[in-house]
């Protein structure tokens, strides 16, 4: 290994036992590690672009960008940057430090709280998302963070800080807080997916949920989270009224999700 985690490695490994431990701890540790997952699925050979073994001519777009959100985002902008070079032609992302870059544009929100930094910079990633047309490829970046990080509205904003707060009181999970969350966004939940569409998207998703998988609540989920959790808030919360006084119409469904599904890939990285 080059580069160690680390920093003290050699000052701890003062013997054989500890040495093991410290290296399969560095294992660990790099294998997570946001450059190195990202050097080690993507590489750039001439205009053809890998991610985990899939194949993108870049010759065959017009332009390419880079957003993202979550806690990595700034460092993985960073590191596509360095694989990319002159290739993208724009980009935003948040995620909790800035990383100076040449083209993307990185911010330093806040987490587990959303705050008009986050709307500032969310307002920036959704200006670019629209920016891309059919003939464009975008690069999005999403990582553990990314639901409080990704603010559409300062009205989201508020609401969020409020339903955080409340979350906690309940004794909520942050898998029905995250659900409640994307219900209340324009960009969460397929809203992203509409502003992108019709570019081609590569979505590089670093999974912070045990197993690797990624969850996607069905309605009768969401129900269930708004009537349990919402009986032990406090009632004047205003994701009460997301839907009106009746709960009993499913939403209907937007043309993003479906167009996505043709037009997007997602990469578990």
């Amino acid at each position: 290994m080059d580069k160690k985690l680390i920093k003290n490695f050699d000052t701890l490994a003062t013997n054989k036992q500890r040495q093991d431990a410290l290296t399969i701890a560095e294992a660990g540790l790099q294998a997570i590690d946001t450059e190195v997952v990202l050097r080690n699925s993507i590489e750039l050979d001439g205009t053809i672009l890998r991610v985990a073994g899939q194949r993108f001519d870049l010759s065959r777009y017009e332009h390419t960008y880079v957003i993202g959100f979550g806690k990595v985002a700034c460092t993985a902008a960073y590191t596509l940057e360095q694989i990319l070079k002159d290739r993208i032609k724009d980009g935003a992302v948040v995620g909790l430090s800035e990383r100076v870059c040449q083209t993307i544009d990185t911010y330093a929100g806040t987490h587990p709280i959303p705050s008009a930094q986050n709307y500032t910079a969310s307002k920036h990633i959704e200006e670019v998302a629209r920016s891309a047309k059919e003939n464009d490829l975008v690069i999005v970046i999403v990582s553990g963070g990314g639901s409080a990080l990704l603010c559409s509205t300062m009205g989201e904003c508020d609401q969020g800080q409020k339903l955080f707060n409340a979350f906690l009181q309940s004794g909520g999970t942050i898998e029905e807080l995250n659900t409640v969350r994307k219900h209340i966004s324009k960009l969460k939940g397929g809203g992203l997916a509409k502003a992108l569409y019709p570019a081609t998207v590569i979505s590089l998703i670093f999974s912070d949920v045990p197993g690797g998988g990624v969850i996607w609540p069905q309605w009768h989920q969401v129900r269930l989270v708004l009537m349990s959790r919402l009986s032990m808030m406090h009632r004047r919360l205003s994701i009460a009224m997301i839907w009106g006084s009746s709960c009993s119409t499913k939403p209907q469904r937007t043309s993003s999700t479906l167009s996505a599904s043709t037009t997007s890939r997602l990469f578990l990285i």
